[in-house]
C-alpha cells in the first residue's frame, strides 16, 4: 500500500506515463492481493482505480503498449468481476465478466478463465434459463 501511495504522489506532481502505467499496474496487483485475502470490497476500489486510469489511457494505448494495456484491463475486469460474485452482486459480476470476455476477443487462453467465472455467475443465478447459458458457454 505505501507503495501505491508513493507513486499517486509521485504521478499527481508530474504526470509522467510511465509512473501512471505503474501505478495501474501496483493497483491491479493490489486488487488481486486483497481479492486472496477476502477483502473483496477494498479489492473492488482498487481495480476501479485502475479501470479508471485505463479509461485515460485509451489514446496513448492505441500507439505503444497496447497488447499490455489490453492485458492489464482484462484482469482488472476479470478481478472487479470476481470481487462482485464473492459480495454476491451477481448483475454487476456478469457485466464486468462480459466486458473482459468482449476485450480478449480471440485470445483463448484468456477467454478460458473468463468464461468461467461467467458460468458461474450465471449458474449462481439459479434460474433454468442461466443456468442453460453458464452450460453452453463452457462447451463453445
Amino acid at each position: 500500500m505505501r507503495a501505491i501511495s508513493i507513486l499517486e504522489a509521485i504521478y499527481e506532481e508530474s504526470e509522467n506515463e510511465a509512473v501512471e502505467r505503474h501505478f495501474m499496474i501496483a493497483n491491479t496487483s493490489l486488487g488481486r492481493l486483497l481479492l486472496s485475502r477476502a477483502e473483496y470490497a477494498r479489492s473492488l476500489e482498487s481495480f476501479q482505480t485502475a479501470l479508471g486510469l485505463l479509461a485515460g489511457d485509451q489514446e496513448e494505448s492505441e500507439m505503444s503498449c497496447a497488447k499490455e494495456t489490453k492485458i492489464i484491463r482484462i484482469q482488472a475486469y476479470l478481478g472487479l468481476a470476481l470481487g462482485q460474485f464473492m459480495l454476491r452482486d451477481y448483475q454487476s459480476s456478469l457485466v464486468s465478466s462480459q466486458e473482459a470476455l468482449s476485450l480478449a476477443g480471440d485470445d483463448l487462453t484468456m477467454k478460458g478463465q473468463i468464461v468461467v467465472l461467467f458460468a458461474q455467475t450465471l449458474w449462481a443465478l439459479n434460474t433454468d434459463e442461466t443456468k442453460e447459458t453458464a452450460k453452453s458457454q463452457l462447451l463453445e
